[in-house]
């Protein structure tokens, strides 16, 4: 498999090679004799090949124990929240400039008030969104992960500079290994 994409609720089965690939799978993933070499792969019930990565340094990303679908998820709550707050500091920011001034309520015209009330709506609909995201987050962070394996096993040979990561823990390799060796956050 070269420069493919792919997502599945199964265990996925690879040819002889993941090459540059992106295989994100809510089951295991396998290699059966074969290398991942560049790309990401993601098995949420863990991670087998016979050599993961390269000598020549090809970045290779690999996950185990991770629900691929709830991590894209946890991303669209990071990025919405980034939104919302940006939406909020540009509101404080005409609010801090509108209430540094004395004597301010006896100056406000129609428009200003009208613009202060609406600022203030707004900032009151974004808390309220703010606080929905976040318990989404902490619903998806305490979910019981049936089935969930933090797990790669590599039978022949890791390679230097190959990212891992596991539902709280990523690090990348510091030196070539030979295999058999499986990593596993305890």
């Amino acid at each position: 498999m070269d420069d493919a994409r792919q997502a599945a609720s199964g265990n996925g089965k690879g040819g002889k090679e993941m090459r540059n690939s992106g295989v994100k799978d809510l089951g295991g993933v396998s290699v059966d004799g074969g290398a991942v070499i560049g790309g990401e792969v993601c098995g949420f019930q863990g991670v087998e090949a016979d050599t993961l990565g390269s000598g020549m340094g090809v970045a290779t990303w690999v996950m185990a124990g991770l629900n691929w679908t709830e991590e894209n998820r946890k991303d669209e709550i990071r990025a919405q929240v980034a939104e919302y707050m940006d939406r909020v500091q540009s509101a404080k920011v005409i609010l801090d400039a509108l209430f540094a001034e004395k004597d301010l309520s006896a100056r406000l015209g129609s428009d200003q008030k009208s613009m202060l009330s609406e600022l203030t709506g707004e900032l009151r609909e974004l808390r309220e969104m703010l606080a929905e995201l976040l318990e989404e987050r902490t619903r998806i962070d305490n979910r019981d992960q049936v089935g969930m394996v933090n797990q790669i096993n590599v039978r022949k040979m890791l390679y230097q500079g190959v990212s891992t990561r596991f539902s709280a823990v990523e690090g990348v390799v510091k030196d070539t290994v030979k295999g058999p060796l499986s990593i596993q956050q305890d």
